[in-house]
């Protein structure tokens, strides 16, 4: 049926249809497709055990989905980050979707990289698997089970990069935490790692939707303008440089924007307009403007090419 959302993770893909069956296809060599089995998949299969889900999210070799009752189903990697959530290291990967144990009221899933977070119907944030930086939990190092992040408090939206996660608060204004060498929280500063939760300062708040990438943060203002911090090897961040940034810098000739994607080193934008900007690494393709290789990587959003957009 139609897609209600869809994921991409490393090298593989997710998406729910509006009947609430996952389907998902790329790479499967610790079970993150889902299927029963480790095989890699060149076209979409359906997830096993899953006919009610309502939101997706794909990690580095993992995913999750959120289901209708409010419960979270993930597969994939697990081992000894427990990032499955089900409080143990075995299976060491799973195949078939396991239930993160104690999760209820669910209605929002992401992953990253060997750890995950939900937020919850009250806007608490849960998080379970690695947890070196402070992404998962104030401490410890590895979070078994689903567990509160109560330094977010209650959040409206979040999303989780490689090793980092990121929140906006009911008012608008944005919480970081986790990994900030490159300064993606956005906090003014570069430091290994941030927490509890640090306000984001450095961009005019309010902010009406947050994004995070590998090592890159962006968020986006009701006006239409988007602003990014964090890793900028590959012009993710828009501004015309590849500095890298650890205070927010408006994203250059964009206007417009109501939608955010963020990929390891590639950043997409969608507008009012119904077009598709993307800034960053372009060499297989991803830019979405006809060309790959070396020279194929803008530090300044252009327009996707398909016919249809």
């Amino acid at each position: 049926g139609p897609v209600l959302d869809a994921a991409c993770g490393d090298e593989f893909t997710c998406a729910v249809d509006t009947s609430g069956q996952v389907f998902c296809w790329g790479e499967g060599s610790n079970g993150q497709l889902g299927y029963g089995d480790d095989k890699d998949k060149k076209a979409p299969q359906q997830v096993q055990g899953i006919s009610t889900a309502v939101d997706v999210a794909a990690g580095e070799r993992n995913a999750c989905a959120v289901l209708v009752d409010g419960t979270v189903r993930c597969w994939g990697l697990n081992t000894s980050y427990y990032t499955l959530g089900i409080g143990k290291t075995q299976p060491a990967e799973s195949a078939i979707p396991l239930m993160p144990t104690g999760l209820t009221q669910a209605v929002s899933v992401d992953v990253g990289e060997r750890f995950a977070c939900a937020r919850r119907l009250d806007g608490s944030l849960w998080c379970w698997g690695y947890n070196a930086y402070g992404e998962a939990a104030v401490s410890p190092t590895q979070i078994k089970v689903p567990t509160a992040y109560g330094a977010y408090g209650a959040v409206s939206s979040f999303a989780a990069g490689l090793r980092h996660t990121v929140a906006l608060l009911p008012d608008g204004t944005g919480l970081g935490a986790g990994r900030n060498a490159y300064g993606q929280l956005g906090i003014g500063k570069k430091s290994g790692s941030e927490k509890p939760p640090k306000k984001m300062t450095t961009a005019p708040a309010p902010f009406v939707a947050i994004a995070a990438g590998g090592e890159s943060t962006c968020i986006l203002r009701p006006d239409g303008f988007a602003y990014c911090a964090g890793d900028n090897d590959y012009g993710q961040l828009g501004d015309g440089t590849k500095t890298a940034r650890e205070s927010f810098v408006l994203v250059q000739s964009l206007q417009g924007a109501v939608g955010i994607a963020m990929a390891n080193n590639t950043t997409c934008f969608l507008t009012d307009a119904g077009q598709v900007w993307c800034v960053g690494r372009g060499v297989y393709g991803q830019l979405g403007n006809g060309q790959t290789g070396g020279a194929a990587e803008s530090t300044t959003p252009i327009k996707v090419t398909a016919p249809a957009l």
